[in-house]
């Protein structure tokens, strides 16, 4: 078992719409943060994490998500999950 504390987290702001506090397990393939995205993220282009799989629970409000030509609208309670080396963007 690992726990980890909020005062252990680290905050990264992506950019002007995204703000993200990183909880680092040390783990290659395993990652975990709290993402607060309001716009478009990122800016211009894909997002893509070339190392690990991302899983996403959408926790307030709605948002869209967007891979290629396919765009899936999310709501509160949706969870979805990306695929190590998909590229995708926010828009929330």
């Amino acid at each position: 078992m690992q726990i980890l504390k909020r005062q252990e987290s680290i905050e990264h702001k992506n950019s002007e719409h995204c703000v993200a506090r990183e909880y680092p397990i040390g783990d290659d393939y395993l990652n975990g943060a709290l993402v607060t995205i309001n716009g478009h993220y990122p800016e211009s282009g894909n997002a893509l994490n070339e190392h690990c799989q991302e899983l996403a629970y959408i926790m307030a409000d709605s948002g869209t998500i967007t891979s290629g030509s396919m765009s899936i609208k999310l709501t509160e309670g949706d969870m979805v999950l990306i695929s190590a080396g998909e590229q995708y963007y926010w828009e929330g």
